[in-house]
């Protein structure tokens, strides 16, 4: 799974499964308690992994930036007993930091695309368009450093948190390589 937390903004608790090349229909939520995204991802976690000795072990990749994540991932290691839950952050730094400014740049403009290649992804017109219209700049510090528009941008440009793609982002096979799992 990867899990893009919000809670009570306008932003969007999204969690993508991805099941072999293919992700399955998002759910997204708003305005969702720490409690509630807990709940929600152990559901998802049955609804795809119905064999229940292996329910803890399937990968859940959590962006715990903010609030949103943090109070997630503990619960779901000590209370839940899930254990192969990663938190990350989008400011990680990136394995090939001569490319990359960040963790999430390298995500975005590097395992996005390899996936996207080969996925099968759900019939859904907010992710294609969150996933299509993120721009990029170079950053100036090395020659091919890239670095992504932050959020702040996108809503200068009248867009919303890309949400939808980032819980994709963060379920797409690329993403054991930049955590490090």
């Amino acid at each position: 799974l990867g899990v893009d937390c919000a809670r009570y903004g306008a932003d969007e608790f999204s969690i993508a499964a991805r099941v072999g090349p293919e992700i399955k229909p998002l759910r997204t939520w708003r305005k969702t308690s720490g409690v509630d995204m807990v709940g929600r991802i152990i559901e998802t976690v049955a609804m795809y992994c119905e064999d229940e000795a292996h329910q803890k072990d399937v990968l859940i990749v959590i962006d715990e930036a903010g609030l949103g994540g943090a109070g997630v991932v503990d619960p779901l290691i000590q209370s839940h007993g899930y254990r192969n839950v990663h938190g990350v952050s989008n400011s990680m730094s990136p394995r090939d930091d001569k490319k990359y400014d960040k963790w999430d740049d390298e995500c975005w403009l590097e395992h996005i695309p390899n996936f996207l290649q080969y996925a099968k992804l759900p019939d859904d017109d907010i992710l294609l368009h969150q996933l299509t219209t993120r721009k990029y700049e170079f950053t100036g510090k090395l020659a091919q450093q890239r670095r992504l528009e932050t959020k702040k941008q996108l809503r200068a440009r009248g867009l919303g948190s890309p949400d939808r793609a980032e819980s994709v982002m963060m379920a797409t096979p690329g993403i054991k390589l930049a955590t490090g799992v």
